[in-house]
């Protein structure tokens, strides 16, 4: 994920921070039951608060978004989006090895 500038977004009076980089990596665990899920965001959310302030307050986020995440997953109810299985066939199938 990154940064854009886009005209279509609303004018407001807030001031929009920039997402220097940002990347997530799952890997399955070795039993193959799990998932290993690796997260790292860089980003300046601006404005006038001190950066150890916003550092002080967003030092929960990675627990808390890996607790949602771990309750989304668990939901029962979840739909598989097709466009996302057709994403995630395309990169199994670059991963996977050539065929003999």
């Amino acid at each position: 994920m990154r940064s854009v500038t886009d005209a279509a977004a609303p004018t407001t009076s807030y001031i929009r921070g920039d997402l220097v980089s940002s990347t997530f990596v799952l890997t399955p665990t070795a039993d193959g039951k799990g998932t290993r899920v690796v997260g790292d965001v860089h980003c300046d959310p601006r404005g006038s608060v001190s950066t150890w302030i916003v550092n002080f307050f967003q030092k929960d986020w990675p627990r808390s978004t890996l607790r949602s995440l771990r309750t989304q997953v668990a939901k029962t109810n979840i739909v598989e989006n097709p466009a996302i299985r057709r994403l995630v066939g395309a990169s199994d199938e670059r991963d996977s090895p050539p065929p003999h």
